[in-house]
């Protein structure tokens, strides 16, 4: 027997102890469920923040690979690999900007849905501070996973890009 029940026993022997916590395990337990849900959704979130920018990787490598022809015409043409990095980085902020907006005009419209459920966790569904981090990681990832290929294809030689065609 622990010592809290025995001292209780102590006190009065015919105290029910069945389910003795201190008040540290209770908050505990009482916090294992939101908590658990938290973990849970950050897990699901970076999950999803991996596959968009294998995503945005993915696409943006296919255009760079499209483009072949024209970035050996550009870098022939006297193109320096900084030119060809940001042209490709500049089109795909585009997409990436566009995406975000959309995100955003899909976050206010479901978040009346789901204000309930986040006003349970003590967050607000409207957080600007939360909002915009998000969005500026978003938009980080996804630019890293644009740069990539953008310098894969910096590096291309120009003859061979031509002669491929």
């Amino acid at each position: 027997m622990d010592p809290l029940k025995r001292s209780l026993r102590a006190v009065d022997k015919d105290l029910p102890l069945d389910n003795v916590r201190t008040m540290r395990q209770m908050a505990s337990d009482e916090l294992a469920g939101p908590m658990g849900m938290v973990e849970m959704v950050l897990a699901f979130a970076a999950l999803a923040l991996l596959l968009a920018a294998a995503g945005v990787h993915s696409v943006m490598s296919y255009v760079v690979a499209q483009r072949a022809h024209e970035i050996g015409v550009r870098m022939s043409l006297g193109a320096r690999a900084r030119d060809v990095v940001n042209l490709v980085v500049k089109d795909a902020l585009v997409l990436v900007v566009s995406g975000v907006v959309i995100g955003s005009a899909g976050t206010f419209t479901f978040g009346k849905l789901l204000g309930h459920e986040l006003a349970d966790l003590g967050i607000r569904p409207y957080d600007p501070p939360t909002l915009s981090c998000a969005s500026l990681v978003l938009m980080a990832a996804a630019l890293l996973a644009c740069y990539l290929p953008a310098r894969r294809a910096a590096k291309v030689d120009p003859m061979v890009a031509l002669r491929h065609e």
